[in-house]
């Protein structure tokens, strides 16, 4: 059905960095030790700022201990704080990331954006825009067709902006992390996309704390997403839906037509899967036309 990616004119995603000269194993181990090492730098700087911004009575070990006791439905996610601790905690993965591979020289980070030299922005705002009239659209419609229209505003003015700032930063960090980097070090060691592909699914899915209902929901999204990465030869598209998506989630949560919670149902599967197949299809058609994805930069 589709083109063979192995022999299109740019190199494999999934198992690229096999391709650089300075490939080594043993080298992805290093930069993840190291990525991990500035996160918890970055994160504790986070929870230090938002200690202080919530002006709590606790100690600050008792105040850490209380966030692990909170799920999506007694986190605040529209304050300063909450949407540090949501949004910022997966956002500074990102600039770990790059961070961790500028300290070990393992490679740059555009060979983790893509493999047509780097990333493309007028392709990530293309597909930005189609993912909003794909997913966000059909949400929307959705949401006022079952649960009626009447804004209750959440937002407070800080959460909002920090929120606008962040919210497309959370989405593309998860895709550098999973299907970037996991994908490709697990990909180039087996040397078997597919087992990347599976592994990366995995771990997105780890990260998301929703019922069982939602992890399946959760896991396709993975799947479509590594599926993204690897036909479009980079992460750019994904990113597109991927934002979107979560566009959809944050914004209409924090205008008070939404709800972000842990229990999730088979409508919501289906509201947000099924934009995101019709997204991958349309990405397939577009490409077959006018080749956004077959040339490098």
């Amino acid at each position: 059905m589709f083109m063979d990616r192995q022999n299109a004119p740019i190199p494999e995603y999934t198992t690229y960095p096999r391709k650089l000269e300075k490939y080594r194993w043993f080298k992805p181990l290093l930069t993840a030790l190291m990525t991990f090492v500035l996160f918890l730098v970055l994160s504790t700087l986070i929870y230090v700022v938002c200690y202080f911004l919530q002006r709590s009575d606790m100690g600050f070990i008792d105040y850490l201990e209380s966030l692990n006791k909170q799920t999506y439905e007694s986190f605040n996610n529209y304050s300063a704080t909450g949407v540090l601790r949501s949004m910022g905690m997966v956002a500074i993965l990102l600039p770990s990331l790059e961070l961790g591979l500028l300290v070990t020289k393992e490679r740059s980070i555009k060979t983790v954006s893509s493999s047509r030299g780097g990333w493309n922005h007028k392709l990530f705002f293309i597909c930005l825009g189609i993912g909003f009239i794909v997913s966000v659209i059909p949400q929307f419609i959705y949401i006022v067709a079952t649960q009626g229209f009447h804004i209750e505003m959440r937002f407070e003015l800080l959460g909002f902006l920090l929120t606008l700032i962040l919210w497309p930063f959370q989405c593309i960090a998860e895709e550098y992390i999973c299907r970037g980097f996991l994908m490709q070090t697990v990909s180039s060691w087996t040397r078997v996309p597919a087992i990347g592909v599976i592994i990366s699914a995995a771990v997105f899915t780890a990260m998301h704390p929703y019922n069982g209902l939602g992890r399946v929901a959760i896991a396709l999204m993975g799947l479509v997403l590594s599926f993204l990465a690897w036909y479009s030869f980079g992460l750019e598209v994904g990113s597109g839906i991927h934002v979107a998506n979560n566009f959809a989630a944050f914004f209409f949560a924090g205008i008070g037509i939404d709800r972000i919670q842990t229990d999730v149902t088979v409508g919501s599967i289906l509201i947000t899967t099924l934009p995101a197949i019709i997204y991958t299809v349309l990405m397939v058609l577009l490409n077959r036309k006018y080749h956004w994805f077959d040339k490098s930069r």
